[in-house]
């Protein structure tokens, strides 16, 4: 249980000042995800393409394929970007 509470402070903490926690992160990404997903309740056979940051992508990209608990999120997200980050200019379909 204490690893659980140490996760989530952890979490919360920010790099710099004016940077976000990841739990801010998370919060903007998962926000678009809502976004995209009521666009393509309301809109089935429109194309939507997206361009943005590669962090912003691939937290968006782990969001879309599984949600879970936002300290595992992070986890894979860490693990993500070191081993498989995506690339300036990259494209890929969801």
């Amino acid at each position: 249980m204490r690893i659980g509470i140490v996760w989530i402070t952890i979490t919360a903490i920010k790099d710099a000042i004016e940077a976000e926690s990841f739990e801010q992160f998370y919060d903007r990404v998962e926000a678009f995800r809502l976004q995209l997903v009521h666009l393509a309740q309301t809109k089935p056979h429109d194309n939507i393409a997206v361009i943005s940051h590669g962090q912003f992508l691939q937290l968006f990209q782990i969001l879309h394929k599984n949600l879970q608990p936002i300290t595992v999120l992070m986890q894979q997200f860490r693990e993500k970007i070191l081993k498989q980050p995506i690339q300036n200019t990259e494209l890929f379909i969801l």
